[in-house]
């Protein structure tokens, strides 16, 4: 398996969010633990590397976002899911992308649904 520079698997969700989060603050967030790092962690995770503020959701609209959010739901598979946001649209829904079976994916998701607890990066 190829490792990014943040210690996580490319072409999982996990390492996908991790390029985000360096794309938009310049720093790969660091893992601390020698545990294997699944989404399931990642709370601890985004923690450790300084990302602590939990919001209820992610706001931004489409090319209006002032901040950006990773949504963390650990209950999704065996190995939970991370997704980063990308837009709330006109039906209330929460547009995302990530990386679904080793392959890039956008999808709109129900924001107040589903187990994602959303921390704020920047």
């Amino acid at each position: 398996l190829v490792s990014d520079q943040s210690g996580c698997v490319i072409k999982h969700s996990t390492s996908y969010c991790a390029w985000k989060i360096y794309e938009v603050t310049g720093i790969w967030p660091q893992k601390t633990s020698k545990e294997r790092l699944d989404a399931k962690r990642w709370r601890q995770f985004l923690a450790e590397a300084g990302y602590t503020n939990v919001v209820d959701f992610p706001k931004g609209a489409m090319g209006h976002n002032i901040h950006h959010y990773v949504g963390i739901d650990p209950n999704e598979g065996e190995y939970g899911l991370v997704v980063w946001f990308e837009y709330n649209d006109y039906d209330s829904m929460t547009v995302v992308s990530t990386y679904l079976g080793k392959q890039y994916t956008i999808k709109k998701i129900d924001p107040t649904a589903g187990n994602f607890t959303w921390v704020e990066i920047d």
